[in-house]
């Protein structure tokens, strides 16, 4: 399988990220300082209510840059060890542009957006709707309130999302004649010990370790040829 990392936009998204934790920073300290500095009762707690919840709201941007692009948390290399074994008809695309999905297999089967999700504990999704457990104790997810692990979200809705940006995405970007490339979604669960129950989910759901044999059974639906002008058009 063949990798390709949009390392320009990633760098470009973790300064964004390291930006919004320096702006949460600032706001916290200086609202603390200024607030020292002024002798009106009122105006000291507006200062600080006003510089707290805008740090706030900067250091919550910066958690969701961590948990989508942050090195700890980035699917790549799971998903890159997952389906290391297919070959080089297979192409991993990792950020390719700013308003496509951040994962993209392209190969025999079409294009596939990835939606990979690192939460541990029990997942479910049943009708359509999502249920997430975490097994640790209340009060260690208390102590580690500062640096909360990624939450479940709507994989779903993100699944559907990707769909669409990059349908639009290669609509502007194939001829006419080329080939019409299928674009279906996939939700992948990556930790290990994540335990996962599914019934009646409208987006193909599965664990990491049957991502391989998910592809090796998928309907061919683009020669060689074709999957290398969707490659291209993806990543020009």
């Amino acid at each position: 399988m063949r990798v390709s990392v949009n390392g320009p936009l990633l760098r470009r998204r973790s300064r964004t990220g390291a930006a919004y934790l320096v702006g949460a920073t600032l706001c916290l300290l200086g609202g603390f300082l200024l607030s020292l500095l002024q002798s009106d009762l009122a105006l000291q707690y507006a200062l600080s209510f006003t510089s707290l919840i805008l740090g706030l709201f900067l250091w919550s941007r910066n958690q969701a840059y961590l948990h989508r692009w942050g090195p700890r948390w980035r699917q790549d290399e799971p998903i890159r060890r997952a389906l290391r074994a297919l070959d080089d008809r297979y192409h991993l695309l990792v950020a390719p542009a700013p308003s496509l999905p951040d994962y993209l297999l392209v190969g025999p089967m079409g294009v596939c957006v990835l939606v990979p999700s690192p939460v541990k504990g029990v997942v479910e999704c049943i009708n359509n709707r999502w249920y997430h457990r975490d097994r640790r104790p209340p009060l260690l997810r208390w102590l580690f309130w500062f640096a909360p692990d990624p939450s479940l979200g709507d994989p779903a809705a993100q699944a559907e999302r990707g769909v669409e940006s990059a349908r639009a995405y290669l609509g502007t970007r194939l001829s006419p004649v080329s080939h019409e490339a299928e674009v279906e979604a996939l939700i992948v669960f990556t930790d290990p010990s994540v335990s996962l129950r599914v019934e009646g989910c409208q987006c193909p759901t599965l664990l990491l370790r049957s991502l391989r044999g998910h592809f090796r059974r998928a309907p061919r639906a683009l020669s060689a040829s074709e999957t290398s002008v969707v490659v291209e058009a993806l990543t020009r």
